[in-house]
């Protein structure tokens, strides 16, 4: 007699790769983040409150309970006073030189060749 373990999530037999969590059995697309539906079955998870979660939903429930922000470059809590940009939150040493790129304190230009210092992209 065969066995093929039903996944928690949609009730059908697993046949194949199964995910073995948080004491039950997934079909891999079916193991998703609690909050943002994000398949986790490759990326892994955080067990959060009885939840399993993403690692950037993990962080900003983390940064909620403490009353902090998550850098938008990085995904981080920022535990020293952040930098705002357009209602965005970043680690102050996010920010790039328009002109060369360096973060804000690594940027040697002066004067008028210093460009706007911008949030560096992802």
């Amino acid at each position: 007699m065969l066995f093929a373990p039903c996944c928690h999530q949609c009730g059908e037999f697993i046949i194949g790769r199964v995910i073995k969590a948080m004491n039950n059995s997934w079909h891999p697309e079916c193991f998703r983040c609690d909050l943002c539906q994000e398949v986790l079955a490759d990326i892994g998870f955080v067990k959060n409150a009885g939840r399993h979660l993403c690692r950037p939903c993990h962080n900003r429930e983390k940064a909620r309970g403490l009353g902090k922000y998550i850098c938008q470059k990085c995904h981080a809590i920022i535990d020293e006073q952040p930098l705002i940009f357009k209602n965005d939150p970043y680690h102050p040493d996010h920010f790039n030189c328009a002109n060369c790129g360096q973060e804000g304190s690594d940027c040697r230009c002066t004067g008028a060749e210093r460009g706007a210092i911008l949030p560096a992209m992802p």
